[in-house]
């Protein structure tokens, strides 16, 4: 039992110094792993630098992996020699003084930085934030024609309760029957 428990011991001893030791987190072993939390903390620092904005200013709805070409895939996997992958990038979707912005971050470099930015000028919209969802929520019940066209329909629009549970957002409405 002893010797059992030593072994034990030794060999999280040995894991742990071998995950202390191992190369950064920013390698890895495939070009379409997904991105590491200091990855995001990376395309963060790289966004607000170049736009010189504070976390007020600037909204993130999507960040991702901007995926390597197949070919570029193909040809890494298929030489072994090379065991350098190809390049690292995020795509990102962020608004910022009221408009859409596509950005590319490249990853590979110590510095990460934006490789491309565009402003999307094209139909739709980002998916809304918790905070957008809560103030469109909001919006209805301090309009006044909103509030007319709810009264008419025999509705007390007083009934209504907001309820939060676990970050989610309901909106309770009781009739009177």
């Amino acid at each position: 039992m002893a010797s059992t428990c030593r072994v034990s011991v030794s060999l999280l001893s040995i894991t742990l110094f071998s995950f202390l030791i191992s190369p950064a987190s920013s390698q890895h072993e495939h070009p379409l792993d997904p991105l590491t939390p200091e990855e995001f903390s990376l395309i963060r620092h790289a966004v607000m630098r170049s736009y010189g904005a504070s976390s007020e200013n600037v909204t993130f709805h999507y960040v991702g992996l901007d995926e390597p070409d197949k070919p570029l895939i193909y040809s890494w996997m298929l030489n072994q020699t090379d065991k350098i992958p190809p390049p690292r990038r995020a795509s990102v979707v962020l608004r910022f003084h009221e408009q859409t912005h596509e950005l590319i971050v490249d990853l590979s470099s110590h510095r990460p930085s934006i490789v491309s930015k565009e402003v999307y000028n094209g139909n739709g919209f980002p998916m809304l934030t918790l905070e957008e969802q809560t103030a469109a929520s909001d919006l209805p019940r301090t309009h006044d024609q909103f509030i007319r066209s709810i009264g008419k329909r025999g509705l007390n629009m007083s009934c209504w309760k907001l309820i939060q549970r676990k970050h989610k957002l309901f909106v309770v409405i009781r009739t009177s029957m």
